[in-house]
């Protein structure tokens, strides 16, 4: 369940966040839209329409972090961003980063520029089979991208799920790394989607 002032008639829309234009999430610097925990360890999947517009810098779209804004966070974002004091991420492309307790994060980047004012469908799934785990990252239904790494993923079962602004270190709704444009069919899985799952999803009609 989504929850943020003045969004309640917005069904069936585009939600356009850190803009002041219709469909608005956030007439602030600081606008997102935030939801309770998702419960998700191990095996998950993030999707999302997102369309940037204005300047390309480090922006946050989704991602899971603690209200305080400080370790363990997770996310998906735009340009670069931290995991610790080790900068991560590739100016004006989308990356994942996913966080282990006693070692250095997991990093998959979207080789490809994020075009300005063209919708784009990002999805990334999380699996741990074997004791390893896996990050593929999909653009447009597309593999673009995946790592692995010998080792099990932080529970991420308690965290709040923040869309549209996050940043380490910030506590909720404080954050810098905002995301403005708008975003659709935002989506999360409690598995890890297969390729064909993922077309699917792209494909999907809008609700």
């Amino acid at each position: 369940v989504l929850t943020e002032a003045g969004i309640s008639n917005l069904a069936n829309t585009a939600y356009r966040l850190n803009n002041t234009t219709n469909g608005n999430c956030g007439t602030s610097q600081h606008g997102s839209v935030t939801a309770p925990s998702m419960g998700l360890q191990n095996n998950y999947t993030f999707a999302v329409w997102i369309k940037p517009q204005g300047t390309l810098g480090n922006h946050w779209i989704m991602g899971e972090v603690q209200t305080n804004g400080q370790f363990p966070w997770q996310r998906m974002f735009i340009g670069q961003d931290n995991d610790g004091a080790t900068v991560v991420g590739t100016s004006s492309k989308v990356s994942f980063m996913l966080p282990f307790p006693s070692t250095t994060a997991l990093v998959v980047t979207d080789p490809n520029v994020v075009a300005l004012d063209t919708w784009h469908h990002y999805a990334v799934t999380v699996s741990y089979v074997n004791n390893t785990t896996t990050i593929k990252l999909y653009r447009d239904g597309a593999e673009v991208a995946t790592g692995s790494k010998a080792a099990n993923g932080i529970n991420f079962a308690t965290l709040n799920m923040l869309i549209g602004n996050g940043q380490q270190g910030a506590a909720t709704g404080t954050g810098t790394r905002v995301f403005k444009g708008a975003m659709d069919e935002v989506r999360v899985y409690a598995r890890a989607l297969n390729a064909n799952d993922i077309i699917a999803v792209k494909d999907a009609p809008s609700n």
